[in-house]
């Protein structure tokens, strides 16, 4: 084979690694980024529910109007079945929000805590 020939597959291999690159890693990047950037923060008066692909949503404890552990597969800011499902009222509309963090019985004992916290503040009012 000559000297032309095997510079020119060379080549060829190159430009099939960078395609190869440029399809593969960012399906990779869309995948993972969603696992890393998934937060869901617990705040005096409102749950606070980050996700890279579906936003940003704040949860006043005061909207929720039920919450429970669910096993619904909709797709949501959730990354397991093993969810939490909010329902909860925004601008008189009912919404749905799935979650699911990693400790849920621990979690979901704390959102009910905070929601009676709220309902005694609502109540002195």
């Amino acid at each position: 084979m000559s000297e032309k020939m095997k510079i020119f597959q060379k080549i060829q291999y190159v430009t099939v690694g960078i395609a190869f690159a440029s399809i593969v890693l960012p399906l990779i990047l869309l995948i993972f980024i969603p696992l890393v950037f998934m937060r869901y923060t617990l705040y005096n008066d409102y749950i606070l529910v980050q996700c890279y692909i579906f936003g940003t949503e704040r949860i006043p404890y005061e909207s929720i109007t039920n919450i429970k552990k669910t096993w619904n597969p909709l797709s949501s800011a959730a990354l397991s079945l093993r969810r939490i499902q909010i329902d909860y009222t925004v601008n008189g509309r009912h919404e749905i929000m799935l979650i699911s963090p990693i400790k849920r019985d621990q979690f979901l004992r704390e959102v009910e805590k905070r929601m009676a916290i709220q309902n005694i503040k609502k109540e002195s009012l």
